[in-house]
């Protein structure tokens, strides 16, 4: 199945692609956070086939909620009114940093498409 992988920001959104088969998690794209986000990303859901919608989710390194989390927990309601696709929150704690180590080592993707890949690469990781 198709996987559409998030890093939500206010002002960016990185975007990443795989699938349950592979479980490979790639960088995609970043779009500009903006006008009706949940609709944009219900609507690059629907036309890239996917089945599930992980969004990163900011915790605290503690576990807990992180100051931002409500601002996901609204956004992935909206989501889920607007899609078919399975709405699944995934921890991002050290998504930043593992783009920022990619970015290092030489990869060309862009820091939030990169943060997303590490979520999605996470999510993929536990599954079955």
């Amino acid at each position: 199945m198709r996987v559409l992988g998030m890093d939500w920001g206010t002002r960016r959104v990185g975007l990443a692609t795989g699938d349950t088969e592979t479980r490979i998690a790639s960088p995609w794209k970043t779009i500009i956070a903006g006008g009706n986000l949940a609709q944009e990303i219900a609507d690059i859901a629907k036309q890239e086939g996917a089945g599930v919608i992980v969004i990163g989710y900011p915790k605290t390194l503690k576990g807990e909620a992180a100051h931002m989390a409500h601002l996901i927990d609204a956004f992935a309601a909206d989501l889920r009114d607007m899609t078919d696709a399975r709405i699944v929150l995934e921890d991002e704690r050290m998504s930043s940093l593992v783009a920022d180590r990619q970015r290092a080592e030489g990869s060309r993707a862009d820091r939030d498409a990169l943060a997303a890949a590490s979520v999605l690469d996470a999510w993929l990781a536990r599954q079955r």
